[in-house]
């Protein structure tokens, strides 16, 4: 206590005189009651301010003390009062109980104290005198009792940045973990916070974190290695932001044993590429055992999730037993930094952990998933446009059936990949990308390096994503990026939302332009406005400008498909299968559209089942054994009028015309060509040649 005590102390510690004054007494007449002594009030605090009689000729620094504990003292003549009674007598709020905080450090300005211990209640807060806190600047020797709130501090729900508080982490420092009451974040609109936080230890499950702007963009003066961040050994806060790095820092959020929910279209993205060690270059970082998680929604008819798109390196990087729950994730415009290397994706996933990615989307990614000793599903994902759509090795499996994979790969870059390479021990990847659309591909469909490694592509079912549509007349405008389509094709529509009749509508198209077409709509129309979400169906994949599959020591899986090749294409062969390789092909039906010089070719004991499928475009022959053997079983295949192959073809042998077949100097007795001008093969019995009769 101060050596010089305030007017107020003075008078409490003079002693009492009794008084015969009571509230019952003085709610009849106004009883003079002697100076500072304390009044005893027969009724609460809210009957004393309602009382029109009592109190009024009280001296200043008299307390009154009513039935529900509160206490009240008459306030000097021209200070500002608590609170004013019907009789008119001014009060300040004395305590234990405060109507409200405010009151409360009025009163503790004023020099009132406490004995240590004491319990004091502002409003809904409850506090305790001790002599050494130091938690409120506002109120010294006082803490708060129970969990620390908002309102402790005299403030509310949501805690704004940097109103309330400077910083994200300053928040979480003064309100700690495992809370039972939450607490929500607001960024205010145009702040562009420098640093984010670090938490451990603990639930922050009950914080949110949100924002008055769509996108939280960073500060200039981030540190270039910063890391927004970074929670371990804990659940994280509920997020509910999109924060825009602007290629600022070394990466966005980091969970190290810990769990942590996005919102729908929330996130992180565009981080930086600072930094040589992990985490770097990556929009989010799960390591350790942690989880990330998002649940969906379905907006405009697409399924949409988190975002994390546009990373340097790594837009999703899940490792070390970790795992994702992110259908519908944006994770577009993810590996472009080459300086980092080539093999970055905008999903990574490693080291024993998996990861449910449904519906997420990949457009402009280098890569869209890297698999490696973990498993993915990304069931209906749209790779479009990415320069490899999957690589998986080392038991990596990824699911993605029904994937969209058109203009995909490129010379360096298959669209699906199989293990590293024929040197690396790392192959036996697993890709299942059934019922996938592969139109105007330009790397390698399917390529399988390693022991083990299988890519199934069966039953491509071509289908081009509406962008767009149009009613003129009696025509659909159909906008379908890059659709590789001619004259007379024909497509359904399928999915459109709000289509009605739309859907199952079938015809031959007209080509507009190279991203646009229509298609005869006769009485069908749709039941609301277009806006998002239908694809266009096709007759098999078309335009690819790359082989559909390449096998070493491997299988892929391509039957029932359709694959036709662009015109201007120069392709050695459209299937090849080598070193004990496989293709399983029953019903594929290929067109080298004169541009592909051969349909499937087998090489080192590489075997092809070309069983009922159909081969023709190709300028020099559908199919050829190289040397070193192999065999390609054709039974049930139909080729170019006049061509014919032995259900079984094991031999080696060359495709040549007539005149060129009877130039040969001293072939072997035995020797087998195909002869081009009979199309047939031709035995060279010692003497001549003798065509053979094929069965087909």
């Amino acid at each position: 206590m101060p050596a010089r005590r305030s007017f107020l102390m003075r008078l409490l510690s003079l002693p009492a005189v009794a008084t015969t004054a009571t509230a019952a007494g003085a709610s009849s007449r106004d009883t003079p009651a002697p100076a500072f002594s304390d009044l005893p009030y027969e009724g609460s605090s809210a009957q004393l301010l309602e009382d029109p009689d009592f109190g009024r000729s009280l001296a200043p620094g008299c307390r009154i003390r009513c039935t529900d504990g509160a206490l009240r003292e008459v306030a000097p003549t021209g200070a500002k009062p608590d609170e004013i009674t019907r009789s008119g007598l001014a009060l300040f709020e004395a305590g234990p109980t405060f109507t409200q905080r405010e009151t409360l450090v009025r009163a503790v300005h004023r020099g009132q104290v406490w004995q240590p211990g004491t319990r004091l209640r502002a409003g809904e807060q409850d506090y305790l005198v001790r002599a050494q806190a130091q938690a409120f600047r506002d109120l010294p020797g006082i803490e708060a009792m129970g969990e620390l709130q908002p309102e402790h501090f005299g403030l509310r729900n949501p805690l704004r940045i940097p109103s309330d508080f400077d910083t994200l982490q300053a928040v979480f420092d003064r309100f700690g973990a495992n809370r039972t009451r939450p607490i929500e974040i607001q960024i205010e609109a145009g702040h562009t916070p420098a640093t984010g936080f670090a938490i451990e230890n603990g639930d922050y499950g009950n914080y949110r974190l949100r924002s008055e702007d769509a996108v939280v963009l960073l500060s200039e003066a981030t540190e270039p290695t910063a890391i927004f961040a970074t929670m371990t050994a804990c659940r994280g806060p509920l997020w509910d932001i999109l924060v825009d790095a602007g290629g600022r820092g070394r990466a966005g959020v980091t969970l190290w044993n810990s769990v942590l929910e996005v919102l729908t279209g929330k996130g992180y993205r565009n981080t930086g590429s600072h930094g040589s060690t992990a985490p770097y270059g990556c929009n989010f970082f799960v390591y350790g055992g942690s989880h990330l998680y998002c649940d969906p929604q379905t907006r405009r008819g697409r399924v949409e999730g988190l975002v994390a798109s546009g990373a340097p390196a790594r837009g999703l990087w899940i490792t070390y037993n970790s795992a994702a729950a992110i259908p519908g994730a944006d994770l577009g415009g993810c590996g472009r930094d080459l300086s980092f290397g080539k093999g970055h994706a905008g999903l990574f996933v490693s080291r024993g952990s998996q990861v449910q990615a449904d519906y997420a989307r990949f457009p402009g990614s280098l890569r869209g998933i890297r698999c490696a000793r973990s498993q993915v599903s990304a069931k209906d994902g749209d790779f479009s446009g990415t320069e490899q759509a999957i690589l998986a090795f080392d038991n990596g499996s990824v699911i993605a059936s029904s994937g969209i994979f058109n203009r995909c790969g490129s010379a360096d870059y298959p669209v699906l990949q199989s293990g590293i390479s024929g040197n690396r021990p790392q192959g036996k990847g697993l890709i299942t990308a059934e019922h996938g659309s592969f139109n105007a591909t330009a790397g390698v469909i399917a390529k399988v390096f390693g022991a083990g490694g299988e890519i199934n592509i069966d039953n491509e079912t071509s289908h081009l994503p509406l962008e767009g549509l149009e009613m003129a007349d009696d025509q659909l405008r159909l906008t379908l990026t890059a659709h590789g389509l001619s004259a007379g094709d024909r497509l359904e529509l399928a999915g459109v939302p709000g289509g009605g009749a739309l859907n199952g509508l079938a015809g031959e198209v007209s080509v507009i332009d190279a991203d646009h077409v229509s298609l005869p709509a006769g009485k069908a129309r749709p039941e609301a406005e277009w806006q998002f979400g239908g694809r266009a169906l096709t007759e098999g994949a078309r335009n690819i400008a790359a082989p559909v599959a390449e096998v070493s020591n491997g299988d892929v899986f391509v039957n029932r498909s359709r694959f036709a090749v662009r015109p201007d294409a120069d392709l050695p062969a459209l299937l090849l299968a080598a070193r004990d390789g496989a293709i399983h092909a029953t019903g594929l039906r290929l067109t080298g559209s004169g541009a592909a010089r051969i349909g499937a070719r087998t090489d080192e004991n590489g075997f092809v089942s070309l069983s009922a499928g159909r081969v023709h475009g190709f300028s020099e022959a559908p199919l050829r054994n190289a040397d070193f053997g192999g065999a390609i079983y054709c039974r049930g295949a139909r080729f170019d009028e006049g061509l014919a192959y032995p259900p079984l073809m094991t031999q080696s042998f060359a495709s040549m015309g007539t005149e060129a077949r009877d130039g040969l100097t001293d072939p072997a007795p035995g020797t087998v060509v195909f002869d081009t001008d009979l199309g047939t093969l031709c035995v060279f019995d010692g003497t001549s040649w003798r065509p053979l009769a094929l069965a087909g």
